[in-house]
């Protein structure tokens, strides 16, 4: 059987049986939890390396057939060590299973880890590597243009012949090998003998152009994909369909197809990327926040028809490529920046919808409140105003000039929706969620009851000054 120890458990493990090897007596409470890492106080000394889980590998659950192998290790300007460690079970890498391990002058300060224990897996293989490459590459007959970097038939010169004038070496080849790994795929259970083959550089002959770069893991004793990610990939550009949730069925959906039947919401060439933070449940957005960069891309796995799959993020991500073709042919700026700049959109924040201007990208954050969901045209359009204006006019956000770009949001939000729905609107900001009334309506300047709190309208843009101002 097959289970996860928490990690409080792990981490006092280590602890208690690390205090041994210092013949030092250990508070072992003593450790401040934040999110999945854990950071220990500096009387609490441990050996260092990855001798804390070749030693006391049996306490933390490992059989003798478990091990964990220093993957990468590099000091600081701090002074302080960072170890990474993979998983290995039978001498074969567990995947996606990793510790990573902060110490100091021997002294753990954090540890960051999920690794899988009990593990009771077989190591027979079916296939060859040989003929799970040759599965691997069957992956991409989809498009019959597509190639691979080591055959040269389509090119003057192949890509091996490139690589083995830069290296000196003769016997050079972008051809993967193949190494064994048990791989679990994420939000999955089920873990799986593979061959992995790392970096598969496919080629398009259409126009001798890259195409993209691809981790794929076939089943070794099935004889079948079991996963394939991509690690580099050229956008594709495509137009997928989606049933909103205000505006019906859309054939405008811009996607970008990753490979086979998998598409993801990117607009590749606006430069518009939307993942899922949580999922709607029972009226409310649900599950962990996480940075932009580490959510999933918003995936469907069986052709360009969204259909109402991912439906509140389908909905906002159509909203913004609208705004993003409203700003850009009406006054010609494409790009908050003027210059195509990525905007990355967060859906299923728990909290107020938002903008937060960042260094390099915009990144607008689009929540609910009172149960209702922000994906309409006009709350997306009033999010990408803000990203525009930041970059332009970049009002301060309080006091009257707050006021000033709340209300300029609003009613950029009203035109994008009139331009986006061929003339037809109304004056409700969020009118097509709340049932005609929205959340503020522009022509009287009132709030809607259900935002009344004090908590929900702090976090929505207020009537400066008074009703009607």
């Amino acid at each position: 059987m097959k289970n996860f120890k928490t990690l409080v458990f792990t981490c006092i493990s280590i602890l208690l049986l690390c205090g041994d090897a210092y013949s030092q007596s250990a508070d072992f409470d003593k450790y401040l939890r934040s999110a999945e890492w854990y950071t220990f106080e500096d009387t609490l000394l441990c050996g260092p390396g990855d001798s804390m889980f070749k030693r006391h590998s049996s306490s933390l659950g490992f059989g003798a057939d478990d091990s964990f192998g220093l993957a990468f290790s590099m000091t600081d300007t701090m002074g302080y060590d960072i170890h990474r460690f993979q998983q290995y079970y039978k001498g074969i890498q567990v995947m996606p299973y990793t510790a990573v391990v902060v110490t100091k002058d021997n002294r753990v300060r954090s540890l960051h880890s999920k690794w899988l224990e009990d593990i009771d897996l077989s190591d027979s293989v079916s296939i060859s590597a040989e003929v799970g490459l040759g599965t691997a590459m069957g992956y991409f007959d989809w498009n019959d243009s597509l190639f691979f970097a080591w055959e040269g038939a389509n090119l003057d010169s192949s890509w091996d012949e490139s690589l083995q004038e830069q290296t000196g070496d003769s016997t050079a080849t972008w051809k993967p090998d193949g190494e064994l790994a048990y791989y679990t795929k994420y939000g999955d259970t089920t873990t799986v003998l593979c061959w992995l083959y790392h970096d598969l550089v496919v080629l398009d002959s259409s126009d001798s152009t890259f195409f993209g770069i691809y981790d794929v893991f076939v089943d070794a004793v099935a004889d079948t994909v079991f996963h394939a990610r991509s690690l580099v990939h050229e956008c594709s550009n495509d137009v997928g369909h989606c049933i909103t949730l205000h505006n019906g069925a859309q054939a405008n959906l811009q996607i970008d197809k990753i490979f086979g039947n998998d598409y993801r919401l990117k607009n590749c060439a606006d430069n518009i990327v939307t993942r899922e933070s949580q999922v709607w449940t029972g009226g409310q957005f649900k599950g962990s926040l996480k940075a932009w960069y580490w959510l999933p891309d918003v995936k469907n796995t069986t052709g360009n028809n969204f259909g109402t799959n991912h439906q509140s993020a389908t909905s906002v991500h159509w909203a913004a490529n609208w705004a993003h073709d409203y700003f850009s042919s009406k006054f010609g700026i494409h790009g908050p920046d003027g210059d195509d700049e990525r905007i990355n959109i967060r859906v299923g924040a728990s909290l107020a919808t938002s903008f937060v201007p960042q260094k390099n990208n915009s990144e607008i954050q689009i929540g609910s409140a009172a149960g209702f969901r922000f994906s309409t045209l006009d709350l997306v359009g009033h999010e990408m105003t803000h990203a525009y204006a930041v970059r332009h006019v970049n009002l301060i956000n309080e006091g009257e000039t707050g006021a000033i770009g709340e209300g300029l949001a609003d009613i950029f939000g009203t035109a994008i929706e009139r331009f986006a729905k061929s003339g037809t609107y109304d004056w409700n900001v969020l009118g097509d969620e709340t049932g005609g009334t929205g959340l503020r309506n522009l022509e009287l300047g009132t709030t809607h009851s259900a935002f009344s709190s004090r908590e929900i309208q702090l976090a929505q843009a207020q009537v400066y000054q008074g009703a009607n101002w």
